[in-house]
């Protein structure tokens, strides 16, 4: 319900009390730019897709979550989970396929790939962003480079997408594509202890995992809002972002999306120059 008082409508939206200006089209103006920041607040505070752990930096590439169209998944735009502060941005999303039970083409997850975009335009930019974005999408090299600096921030946010998906089936499909690639570094003894991690993880629709890489080239492993340990062997956290970063990807479709977000990035810090 409005009234009026004097020159303004005095109002009350969501429990919102706002003071309408109607004197000039300038005071209409902020009038209207107000209730639309109160109202996108509100929206944002009630169903935003956000993993509950996860938090929105205003120093993102945006604010808008982005959509694994396969799966109806929703990504925020920026993602923290190492850092607190200008959190890793997302540059790509893609589904994960599996036969489960017999029965082929099942998405068990959805994916978000998410970087320090401050810092891969610092260290890949120097070699890379004198590229046209389409040459870049299909560099390999630069996908190399990305996966083996330990100082660019990188995270997959991981979504469950089928309640047919359990510890036991999750830690064997990827046990069954990491191994190839860990037994390169001769590090298998890494493999038992991330497998390990999962250990007593209740699994279900919905569940989301962050997996991030330290510094120091550990790869660090939230489930749920549980931190529930890391594993410290660079080269094992090498092979993990090997899954989506390498010339045989689990997710077709998630390394096409990450290298167009990743070219994106990259190009555009040559023209910041």
């Amino acid at each position: 319900m409005f009234s009026t008082r004097g020159d303004f409508a005095l109002g009350n939206i969501d429990g919102i009390q706002v003071v309408s200006p109607v004197q000039n089209e300038n005071q209409a103006s902020r009038f209207l730019k107000s209730i639309g920041q109160n109202l996108l607040h509100g929206i944002n505070g009630r169903n935003t897709g956000v993993a509950p752990f996860a938090s929105i930096s205003s120093s993102g590439i945006g604010l808008v979550p982005k959509l694994e169209k396969r799966t109806g998944t929703d990504f925020p735009e920026t993602f923290c989970h190492i850092s607190r502060k200008d959190c890793p941005a997302l540059i790509g999303t893609g589904a994960r396929s599996k036969r489960l039970a017999g029965i082929k083409n099942i998405d068990v997850y959805a994916m978000g790939f998410y970087i320090d975009t401050g810092a891969a335009k610092g260290e890949l930019g120097r070699d890379f962003d004198c590229l046209p974005p389409g040459s870049l999408e299909h560099n390999q090299a630069l996908a190399e480079r990305l996966m083996l600096s330990n100082n660019i921030e990188k995270n997959i946010r991981i979504v469950v997408t089928s309640s047919m998906v359990n510890q036991a089936r999750f830690s064997k499909g990827l046990r069954e594509s990491l191994e190839p690639r860990v037994k390169q570094t001769g590090d298998l003894a890494a493999l038992d202890e991330f497998e390990g991690l999962f250990n007593g993880a209740q699994f279900y629709k919905g569940l989301e995992m962050s997996f991030s890489n330290t510094k120091e080239g550990s790869l660090a492993l939230r489930i749920g809002n549980k931190e529930v340990g890391q594993v410290d062997s660079p080269g094992f956290t090498r092979a993990f972002f090997d899954l989506y970063l390498g010339t045989d990807p689990v997710s077709q479709d998630g390394k096409a999306s990450i290298a167009k977000g990743l070219a994106a990035v990259i190009s555009k810090a040559g023209s910041e120059k």
